[in-house]
């Protein structure tokens, strides 16, 4: 039986034995093929400091029985005297933190049948990732090329004919294969730049393959034939390997299970005269390693049992590499037409200065902080991602673009050829070249819908005051009225946002006769009054540079004094209406 494959990066596990076939081992490229098959030893990266330690981690393979290959009677050895005695013990567990396991002896429900069984092997050798740094470790070793190792697969059971029909000058059945050994476990490693927490409620897993039960009853009858033997046990894998970097705090509050797996059984017969247990040998646990800038906070359980002097230490290492990824930024609804472009300020070695800005507007001299493949001779790359806002915050998952070098599209697709109002960003560092590069300011422009503003006159005046627009209210500027026919230069503007409603009855434009001013009106809410100026220079009004302005109207009237005109003696101008746009 082929040996089952480990975790991802672990070892597989050892092939069972192939049946006898005739007489005597079949050797294949100088291999017995008939004994279970060793376990693959642990998985380290080439040029690990400790490979050599690695060879013999895998569980040892069964030897076949009887080793000779060949059955020694009539008469054989059997139990019951009727079932062949002959049993490989089986294969024995992975090694890693600490030796594999061996084989169990087996044992007969009747303490008067005995076995004629091969030796049991020893497990899988220990392999110790201490001391660590190694003291000669190869150039640019990292604690990641350290610690990151896959678990060794546990060893195969042997051949053999335990429970064949043993009566006879020519048993039908002599030899059966050997179960296979169990993978080991895989290797995973979890990085980030900054706190990484193991809530309680989670659990890291990297443990090692546990074997099967293996029942010796024909499976197509209700009874069995007593026909039927029960094959050698494979052992376990070993448990993998965890490696925990954090750039910030590491805390450790849940489980990290990196335990061995359990070999293989055999289970309980029906026949008393066959019925025995066997098992193979257990893998042993594998390793964990937690590592941060601060120290390492750990009240959850592990196998195997923390110890912080071997499963903790200070971050040393160092990526050439890195890179990290910004929230969603949204722009005010309805504001975005056209993505524009960027600009990222970088300042290169730390000074406080910046010393170059990317661009993606085309213009001569501008750089685009991209590079395919990565920035292998730049400072950092950035590349950006948009989609469409949801009401309710996030975004809407079917509307994500992919990955772009741009925002406009002067120089490379950017994310204007994706649309959408939100806006996100990746970086990618070089700090292999550049590692005291500090990024100062990032820029992100969009052209907003096209809005004119608007000023338009309404209403009349009384006493032939006039009022006029000098400019259109486009947000960001000053706009100016003109004031015309006045009799003095003591005047005033109010400013207000309805000319239909007034304290929200519908009076406007309201007849100012009751107040000694026969043939004037308000024509507006005047909600802001009393803006005195000189008639005869006009008025300056500030529009804030707000895109949330966009489409309101402002509604402007001018005030003027004269004397003798009636009982007030005050006139009105006619209605200016400033509809706030964009340009």
């Amino acid at each position: 039986m082929p040996g089952t494959a480990g975790g991802p990066g672990g070892g597989r596990g050892g092939d069972g034995g192939q049946e006898v076939a005739g007489q005597g081992p079949t050797i294949v490229g100088g291999v017995n093929i008939n004994n279970g098959q060793p376990g693959e030893d642990v998985q380290v990266a080439a040029g690990h400091a400790y490979a050599g330690s690695a060879v013999g981690t895998g569980g040892r393979g069964s030897v076949m029985a009887p080793a000779s290959g060949m059955w020694v009677g009539p008469p054989y050895p059997t139990v019951g005297n009727v079932y062949s005695a002959y049993f490989s013990p089986g294969g024995s567990g992975g090694g890693f933190h600490a030796p594999g396991g061996q084989a169990n002896a087996p044992t007969h429900t009747n303490p008067n049948n005995t076995f004629q069984a091969t030796a049991i092997v020893n497990g899988g050798v220990a392999f110790s990732l201490l001391p660590y740094p190694p003291a000669s470790p190869p150039a640019n070793y990292t604690s990641l090329d350290h610690f990151l190792v896959g678990g060794s697969g546990g060893g195969g059971g042997g051949s053999h004919g335990y429970g064949l029909l043993a009566i006879g000058p020519s048993p039908v059945e002599r030899w059966m294969k050997g179960h296979a050994g169990s993978g080991g476990g895989g290797a995973a490693a979890i990085r980030c730049g900054g706190d990484l927490t193991v809530t309680a409620t989670a659990t890291l897993c990297a443990r090692g393959g546990d074997g099967v039960v293996i029942a010796g009853d024909d499976p197509n009858q209700t009874s069995t034939t007593d026909t039927y033997g029960i094959s050698s046990p494979g052992g376990g894998g070993s448990g993998g390997s965890f490696v925990l970097q954090a750039g910030g705090d590491l805390v450790v509050a849940g489980e990290i299970d990196a335990r061995g797996g359990r070999g293989s059984e055999n289970g309980y017969m029906l026949n008393s005269l066959q019925s025995m247990a066997g098992k193979g040998g257990d893998g042993a646990d594998g390793f964990f390693r937690l590592e941060s800038s601060a120290p390492v906070t750990f009240s959850g359980t592990s196998t195997p049992t923390y110890v912080a002097a071997e499963n903790s230490g200070q971050l040393t290492d160092r990526d050439d590499r890195v890179g990290d990824r910004s929230a969603w930024y949204f722009a005010t609804p309805g504001t975005v037409s056209q993505w524009d472009g960027y600009e990222l300020d970088v300042d290169l070695d730390g000074d406080g200065a910046v010393d170059v800005t990317y661009s993606d507007s085309g213009d001569l001299g501008s750089q685009l902080a991209y590079a395919a493949g990565g920035p292998a001779a730049i400072p950092v790359q950035i590349e950006f991602q948009c989609a469409t806002a949801q009401p309710g915050g996030g975004v809407f998952g079917s509307s994500v673009g992919p990955w772009r070098a741009a925002v406009g599209s002067a120089v490379a697709t950017g994310i204007a050829a994706d649309g959408g109002d939100a806006v996100r960003f990746r970086l990618t560092y070089n700090r292999d070249l550049f590692p005291d590069q500090v990024l100062t300011a990032l820029r992100v422009s969009y052209v907003g819908p096209t809005l004119p503003a608007t000023a338009t006159a309404y209403g009349a005046g009384c006493g032939g005051l006039a009022l006029s627009a000098v400019q259109r209210p486009i947000t960001g500027t000053t706009v100016s009225t003109s004031v015309s026919n006045a009799p003095t230069a003591l005047s005033a503007l109010s400013l207000g946002l309805d000319d239909a409603l007034l304290g929200g009855q519908p009076v406007l434009p309201l007849d100012l006769a009751g107040i000694g001013m026969p043939g004037c009106a308000l024509l507006h809410s005047a909600e802001f009054a009393g803006l005195t100026g000189n008639s005869f220079f006009g008025f300056q009004v500030p529009i804030p540079n707000n895109s949330s302005l966009w489409g309101e109207h402002v509604y402007a009237q001018a005030y003027c004094y004269a004397a003798g005109a009636n009982v007030a003696e005050v006139i009105t101008s006619n209605g200016v209406d400033w509809r706030i746009g964009n340009q």
